[in-house]
């Protein structure tokens, strides 16, 4: 296989991975290593924008690369924004079978806001998301209702004062 040939399919693979956990709810319970996954996530579907580019026929090699590298600029701008405007810092509270509430309030002055609760499961240095549900403060209606073993979890989870960490 040649060299670079190899480098995108590892580069694709990364990408592949990281995409395949956020979709399971997968996240590091280090918030600092997720920030890391995904910027090199990010820097490694640029790369593979722009290695679009070297596609024979040369025109289509073109149109792919354009569209590649549109695509990724769009998805650049879209982690931007979501950084800047989503969430607040979190507030954490440990309950006892390895599971953690996570609640942060989100708002802006023209739009919604409200708050948004997360039940993990962790497992060792890894964090499964098993439920998760957002509370408008202008749009009011009924969260979902959670996974029956978590139920009481939850309802003591929403119960709590937040507090900023």
């Amino acid at each position: 296989m040649r060299l670079p040939a190899r480098r995108d399919l590892i580069l694709g693979g990364f990408v592949a991975v990281v995409a395949i956990a956020h979709a399971l709810d997968l996240s590091f319970a280090a918030p600092f290593l997720n920030f890391l996954i995904v910027l090199f996530a990010l820097c490694a579907g640029g790369a593979l924008a722009l290695a679009l580019f070297g596609i024979q026929p040369r025109w289509l090699g073109m149109l792919l690369g354009l569209l590649g590298v549109g695509a990724w600029i769009m998805g650049l701008l879209w982690i931007l924004v979501f950084a800047v405007f989503d969430g607040d810092s979190p507030s954490d509270t440990a309950f006892d079978a390895g599971l953690l509430c996570r609640r942060t309030v989100y708002g802006f002055v023209a739009g919604d806001s409200g708050q948004t609760l997360s039940l993990y499961r962790r497992h060792a240095l890894i964090d499964h998301r098993i439920h998760d549900e957002r509370r408008s403060d202008i749009y009011p209606s009924d969260p979902p209702l959670p996974p029956a073993p978590v139920r009481n979890i939850v309802e003591r989870c929403r119960a709590l004062p937040y507090t900023q960490h």
